[in-house]
């Protein structure tokens, strides 16, 4: 009976609850070498850039420069803006900066003068007076009468969606390019 108990424990299947030592150790070696993977793209990567930056300085140090004439500033004008020229776009944000020190009561007041939009974020506020300044006030829209025109100045067109009346409201969708609506003049 004894050489049947030996036998038993022989056969005896490992416990596969606990984790085993061996594969522990493989998966640290794993992580070890991916960190010293990593660790050699940095140090790569940093040679790299000091390569470029001493290559510039050596290639900076060789260009000799002329001084160029100085330049008038001309006012930055975003690409394909239609509705204003540089001159216009210098003025009007120029007069974004001066009225962003304004009160908001002393800009809707403006606003409420030249029959303008008086509702909006400060910023939105300057922005309306400015743009009536420089191109004056927004008339009403010609097809629905009583829509007020949002002016794209990208494309330099005028949209009016239209307006409320009473309870209803009156859609227009109605697109007008600069010529096709005159602005009113500007009171101050």
């Amino acid at each position: 009976m004894v050489s049947t108990r030996s036998q038993k424990n022989k056969e005896k299947k490992p416990d596969l609850s606990k984790p085993i030592k061996a594969e522990k150790v493989s998966t640290d070696k794993k992580k070890s070498q991916t960190k010293q993977v990593k660790n050699q793209a940095k140090e790569e990567k940093k040679k790299e850039k000091e390569t470029v930056q001493n290559d510039q300085k050596t290639a900076s140090s060789q260009v000799t420069v002329k001084n160029p004439k100085p330049k008038q500033k001309e006012p930055k004008k975003p690409a394909k803006m239609l509705g204003y020229t540089a001159d216009q776009y210098a003025k009007y944000k120029e007069l974004i900066q001066e009225n962003k020190d304004k009160s908001n009561e002393a800009l809707k007041e403006i606003l409420r003068k030249n029959e303008q939009k008086v509702s909006g974020s400060k910023y939105e506020l300057a922005d309306r007076v400015a743009d009536g300044m420089v191109l004056g006030a927004i008339p009403k829209c010609p097809n629905c009468g009583g829509g007020r025109p949002k002016f794209d100045f990208m494309k330099g067109t005028y949209y009016c969606p239209g307006y409320r009346d009473d309870v209803d409201f009156v859609n227009c969708h109605k697109t007008y390019t600069l010529d096709q609506l005159p602005r009113n003049s500007w009171v101050l």
